[in-house]
């Protein structure tokens, strides 16, 4: 198991390698080339809506549980094959809206399988096709920290492949990186022998309890409102520094990855970490402080609240990902599913609508404060509505199995 295990983090590290690289290449690129904050946006605009419609397919991936390992194998080499054919198709195409049209095109169809179908529950169980279960939470928290390291190397390159003007590997890159990891979960994976599986519909009956409801109401509200802030400002926060004449989009990549490196820590240490301090703290505290680093930078950008924002988002990477997972693992598969729902379908909305007012309020040459503030305080409020949603379906449920028990009775 512990051979699985390794090949799996390893490979993993490779992915989540491709996955920064990609994620920071291709909008940056784009905004560098055209010279327009806006069309960078494109990159997280139409992700918005794919993640949307991913949600709809979750009843699909619910009553697919005897199949999952291969089924995310299976999504993982789609992208592969969808990013080789556009990135084949990015370097003829060098026409400024072709170019834009084929790119959005690529994103919409990358998120629906990566960031969309991926986030139903496969983000969650991926884990469990290389390790037991009572190293769960060291293999995520060991994992996370990779992702970190991962990180500082992808956009490392990212930095580099922008400032030579050739981002567009970046799409190949990644394409072999997904290649790694569906081969991975095909033949060094293991299926997870459920136990809804084995106890059928008998797994309904089990009552989440409060302390669980007040970690899910968290991570409800934490996932949405955060893409919502980085939808805001933060996805192209380099193009902001660079416009405001504090350095250069490809120096503050730079100094981005440097200020990863303490949450490493946190990804390595996880497990001891929520000995000390709880998971319902790290949801709740972390994006709070960086709800208000985000509201300190907007209103006075600067070199110093540029890297506390940098800071508490590698953080987030770090302690505040593995929490979320690990919360949710905590429940039945089919309940984090009916979770998923709902979050991804407010990530969606809550992404689609900043970038919106984003690439309206930024068409400007003076950089938007007081708008974008209160743009964040709006999806602040309109947070708590996914959270009540959530935390409502787990409570009927609960009501529901009562009444069943009761009938039996």
């Amino acid at each position: 198991m512990k051979s699985k295990t390794n090949t799996f983090l390893g490979i993993s590290f490779l992915s989540s390698f491709g996955d920064s690289l990609l994620v920071i290449a291709l909008p940056i690129g784009i905004g560098v080339e055209t010279g327009d904050i806006r069309i960078a946006l494109i990159a997280w605009l139409v992700p918005s809506l794919a993640m949307f419609i991913s949600s709809f397919f979750g009843k699909i991936v619910k009553q697919r549980k005897h199949t999952e390992r291969k089924d995310y194998a299976l999504l993982l080499l789609a992208i592969s094959c969808i990013e080789i054919f556009f990135g084949g198709l990015v370097f003829v195409l060098t026409e400024k809206w072709s170019m834009i049209i084929l790119i959005a095109g690529f994103v919409f169809l990358y998120a629906i399988t990566k960031e969309g179908i991926t986030r139903l529950i496969y983000n969650v169980s991926i884990y469990k096709f290389f390790c037991d279960d009572e190293n769960y939470t060291k293999v995520s928290g060991r994992k996370a920290g990779l992702d970190i390291v991962a990180g500082i190397l992808g956009v490392l390159m990212a930095s580099y492949l922008i400032s030579t003007g050739d981002w567009r590997f970046a799409l190949i890159i990644d394409a072999l990186t997904f290649l790694l990891l569906s081969l991975c979960l095909l033949y060094v994976g293991h299926d997870v022998k459920n136990k809804e599986a084995i106890i059928g519909e008998v797994e309904n009956t089990k009552k989440v309890t409060s302390s669980v409801k007040i970690q899910i109401f968290w991570v409800a509200l934490g996932m949405p409102l955060l893409h919502a802030v980085n939808a805001s400002y933060a996805y192209f926060q380099s193009l902001i520094v660079e416009r405001a004449d504090i350095m250069t989009a490809a120096q503050s990549v730079l100094i981005m990855t440097l200020l990863r490196l303490p949450s490493l820590i946190g990804g390595f240490y996880f497990e001891r970490i929520i000995k000390v301090m709880s998971l319902v703290r790290i949801v709740s505290f972390f994006p709070c402080a960086y709800l208000l680093a985000s509201i300190i930078f907007i209103m006075y950008p600067s070199m110093y609240t540029m890297l506390t924002t940098m800071f508490l988002g590698g953080i987030s990477i770090g302690l505040y990902n593995p929490a979320c997972v690990n919360i949710l693992n905590s429940i039945e598969r089919h309940q984090a599913v009916e979770a998923n729902i709902i979050i991804l379908r407010a990530i969606g909305l809550f992404q689609g609508i900043a970038c919106l007012i984003s690439m309206y309020l930024y068409s400007g040459e003076i950089l938007p404060t007081y708008e974008v503030v209160i743009v964040i305080g709006m999806f602040t409020i309109l947070s708590i509505i996914p959270a009540k949603m959530v935390v409502a379906k787990f409570v009927s449920k609960d009501e529901q199995n009562i009444a069943s028990k009761v009938e039996m009775a």
